[in-house]
């Protein structure tokens, strides 16, 4: 097993992922982050302690081009990634019923597509060292439906793919599951957007939440985290579900 703990976090610009870039910076992790905006990028490792080893890809991952180009500049530089947290997704705009190809198409490429290519391109590193542990940011919407339809697919399709590759992956010490959590905000985030445009539907699902607010993504970075610093791999193939009590 290797001894340093190396973890590709997407999507770590903003949101979810660039607080786990700091909870997992504070557990004395090396980085790989990426991101489309390289300012935020910048402006992240500044404030993450052991800056001079983190690593940063810009670039956008549903181009496939750039997509294999970072896979090949990780390898090239042989800082083959023991963990990775997959927190780049989102919905888009017009995902309603009637779906739409394009829309559910784009819904599986940034929600599924990309994760599988680069577990694809980094799975045989941890098999062979026999260690890794693999999160997918999936969304409780997935399991309740109670999201757009083309998101909520795809997600369900992170799910099911979570169970099917924990049966093959365990046996190699390589933990994969999957964090399902439900509405959490932040700056930019679409609830952030809601709060300012519809503040009426925004304070009628505040009112919903047992906790009287949203998560905040530092909850969901805390708990990730927790979960690739266990040696257990017990939670192999889990659907977690952090809601709140909701």
């Amino acid at each position: 097993m290797s001894s340093q703990k190396i973890a590709l976090i997407t999507g770590s610009s903003q949101g979810l992922g660039f607080e786990l870039a700091k909870s997992l910076d504070r557990n004395n992790m090396r980085l790989i982050l990426t991101g489309r905006s390289l300012p935020k990028l910048k402006a992240l490792l500044q404030q993450l302690s052991s800056k001079k080893t983190h690593v940063i890809f810009h670039g956008d991952l549903t181009d496939d081009t750039e997509l294999q180009k970072m896979i090949d500049n990780i390898k090239n530089q042989q800082i083959y990634p023991n963990i990775i947290i997959h927190s780049l997704g989102k919905s888009f705009e017009g995902d309603e019923f009637p779906v739409k190809k394009d829309i559910l198409r784009k819904s599986m490429q940034i929600n599924l597509e990309i994760a599988l290519e680069l577990n694809n391109a980094f799975l045989p590193y941890m098999m062979q060292n026999q260690f890794g542990r693999i999160v997918h940011i999936s969304s409780d919407g997935s399991l309740t439906g109670r999201c757009a339809p083309a998101y909520a697919a795809a997600k369900s399709a992170v799910n099911a793919y979570v169970k099917s590759a924990a049966r093959y992956y365990t046996k190699y010490n390589v933990m994969l599951c999957a964090v399902l959590p439900n509405v959490f905000e932040h700056e930019n985030s679409a609830w952030a957007e809601k709060k300012r445009l519809q503040p009426e539907y925004y304070q009628q699902r505040i009112s919903q939440m047992p906790m009287g607010r949203f998560a905040h993504p530092a909850e969901i970075a805390s708990y990730v985290t927790d979960l690739v610093c266990n040696q257990s791999i017990m939670c192999a193939g889990s659907l977690i579900q952090l809601t709140g009590g909701y």
